[in-house]
């Protein structure tokens, strides 16, 4: 399949079967998210893959809009070390992360993004690093809930009138 073929078809899935995600499938997410761009090739990110039901269902309290994290099979949390990026850790984990979605149709998967940096200070951050014992100088950028999708999803509806040429 082509690359633009998997951006028009990639969606978000929130509810998933419990049909788990093999070892080959985690390889080839992680192996998406090593090659995606960084800022001076600085490769500051670090993938936490978390298989276990208590930490997905700890996870999953971290704000109003992650509860569906406990039913996936696997969730991967996108990391980065600051020191190593500190003027775009941001998009470097947001590149990864978008990398590691679009290789998910590959294996017949889904996942969807659950933010978790924020600039609000709000801690949730300190919440997923507490829980997965991340170290402190790493931003926590997200979390993608991946697994097989309990149904397919619809068409995508995309805004008119996006472009302008100067």
């Amino acid at each position: 399949m082509k690359v633009l073929d998997h951006i028009k078809k990639r969606r978000s899935a929130r509810k998933f079967k419990e049909t788990g995600v093999s070892a080959e499938a985690i390889e080839a997410i992680i192996e998406a998210g090593r090659n995606a761009p960084s800022a001076m090739n600085s490769q500051p990110w670090k993938f936490y893959i978390v298989r276990d039901k208590n930490k997905r269902a700890e996870l999953s309290g971290i704000h109003r809009w992650a509860g569906f994290i406990e039913g996936a099979p696997v969730c991967i949390v996108v990391a980065v070390d600051q020191s190593l990026s500190p003027n775009h850790f941001v998009e470097d984990g947001s590149t990864a992360a978008q990398n590691m979605l679009l290789v998910l149709q590959d294996f017949g998967l889904a996942g969807c993004w659950v933010a978790v940096h924020s600039n609000k200070g709000d801690g949730t951050e300190d919440a997923v690093r507490k829980t997965l014992d991340i170290p402190d100088g790493y931003r926590v950028i997200c979390i993608l809930a991946v697994g097989h999708p309990d149904s397919e999803p619809g068409p995508k509806r995309l805004k008119e009138d996006i472009w302008v040429e100067v």
